[in-house]
């Protein structure tokens, strides 16, 4: 429950900052795709941009919200900052841009257009 009371508006910024920085990692990571950059360069600029913007926005609300401690209580949000880079470089950040890659490089289906169903 202290957990909440501490941690509660940035919890609630952290989500809505997470939908955002997922839609700009990804347009991030079409590009560098798109102009054949490696998968592991683009999964470290996804991972990078989109953690940057998760923990950016917690600290922000922490500073704004925090009544005492605020730089004790930076502290873990920067540690997850580092590790969440890190790990997710490795993982969910690599299968999307290999998934990227892929959606990038499907052959377009020209059979089934607007012309030929007429």
């Amino acid at each position: 429950m202290l957990f909440l009371r501490i941690y509660g508006y940035s919890t609630i910024g952290l989500i809505v900052s997470f939908l955002i920085s997922l839609w700009i990692g990804g347009k991030l990571a079409y590009k560098n795709i798109h102009q054949g950059n490696s998968l592991l360069l683009t999964s470290l600029k996804y991972s990078t941009i989109v953690n940057l913007i998760i923990w950016t926005t917690f600290c922000v609300i922490i500073g704004v919200t925090a009544d005492e401690d605020k730089l004790l209580m930076m502290i873990p949000p920067i540690t997850a900052f580092v590790l969440c880079t890190l790990l997710t470089t490795f993982s969910i950040g690599l299968l999307i841009s290999y998934i990227i890659k892929l959606i990038n490089n499907k052959p377009a289906d020209l059979s089934i257009t607007a012309a030929n169903n007429g």
